[in-house]
């Protein structure tokens, strides 16, 4: 059985990982959404309410371009 630290360790390194937030964000602070453990996170702030994130068009632009980078 693999140690629990060593598989996420793997994990993190095989999984690309898109972070979307909001500073205009009045429901989540924009600081919780800032992953600082794992290692191939890729940080990217939008210009959205907490409200419209999942209709906003830049979103969705971020979205489809994580999306395709992982092909």
């Amino acid at each position: 059985m693999v140690a629990p630290e060593r598989w996420l360790k793997s994990w993190q390194e095989a999984t690309p990982l898109t972070a979307v937030f909001s500073r205009i964000d009045r429901v989540v602070a924009w600081p919780a959404s800032i992953d600082r453990a794992s290692l191939t996170v890729e940080h990217v702030e939008v210009r959205a309410s907490h409200g419209s994130l999942g209709l906003d068009p830049d979103v969705w632009a971020v979205v489809a371009h994580a999306l395709a980078e992982v092909r």
